[in-house]
């Protein structure tokens, strides 16, 4: 085994941790956003206000989310880049 092809493995194992653990991270969230809209709903007398506090306040979270899994995802190819070199044509190891 070259030790390129050893350090994709630890690069992708990463990834797939990383993505499997964000994507359940997202799930959780989700769902509590979901729990969370319909109790609000629910709930006489809250004000419009705190309805479109929370509307607002998830919208920030979701972009932030996103943001961090661009910057992680960037990372990732930045690694990737670095100690991954290209494989020249024609190549197959």
């Amino acid at each position: 085994m070259q030790p390129t092809d050893f350090v994709k493995q630890i690069v992708d194992y990463q990834k797939v941790t990383f993505n499997s653990t964000f994507n359940t991270l997202v799930r959780l969230q989700d769902q509590t956003e979901n729990l969370t809209a319909t109790y609000l709903e629910k709930t006489l007398g809250l004000p419009q206000e705190s309805r479109e506090a929370f509307s607002q306040w998830v919208s920030a979270f979701k972009k932030g989310r996103e943001e961090i899994k661009n910057t992680i995802d960037k990372n990732f190819s930045t690694i990737e880049d670095f100690f991954i070199p290209a494989k020249p044509a024609g190549e197959t190891r």
